[in-house]
């Protein structure tokens, strides 16, 4: 195993083990990144909410309610879990990162509005300045997706409230 996987890995694991902790402010949404794509959707270009002033972040926060939406969204290398369509939906973040170190979800927060907190992490290393494709995909309760409008997305100080595509 080289230690880029190894990294991606361990980045992986640690991305499971706090995805489900507790906060005392808001209620912790329960997610597990079911796959993470080094692509992106393919209305990516289209859809994507650009921000316009420093850091040029560009990212895509978009719901699909069955497994046949979501693969109309995207190309995927893997076999997707079927999802109960009555309770579940999935959740789609993509955007760009660096590519010589990844960025992962660090948690992800619902605060029982219209919002849903996301925060993504940088792994540690040298990072380069190119753009390399992303796309986590995330098994979410549809009473939280049906209710939610926007994601504020926290990467590196920043925040970015994103419009959520359904």
């Amino acid at each position: 195993m080289n230690i880029r996987t190894a990294l991606y890995v361990s980045g992986l694991t640690l991305l499971l083990l706090t995805g489900c902790s507790n906060s005392t402010t808001r209620n912790d949404v329960g997610f597990a990144v079911v796959a993470s794509e080094k692509k992106l959707p393919t209305n990516f270009s289209e859809l994507s909410y650009k921000r316009e002033e420093a850091p040029s972040y560009e990212y895509l926060v978009q719901i699909a309610n069955s497994k046949d939406a979501l693969t109309d969204l995207i190309q995927l290398t893997y076999e997707m879990p079927n999802i109960d369509q009555e309770k579940e939906d999935f959740l789609l973040i993509s955007y760009y990162e660096s590519g010589s170190c990844s960025t992962v979800i660090e948690n992800i927060e619902y605060d029982n509005t219209e919002n849903l907190n996301i925060m993504l992490k940088n792994l540690v290393g040298f990072c380069t300045a190119d753009a390399m494709p992303r796309t986590n995909i995330i098994i979410l309760d549809k009473e939280v997706s049906q209710s939610l409008t926007h994601a504020s997305i926290y990467e590196s100080e920043t925040t970015t409230k994103v419009p959520i595509q359904k």
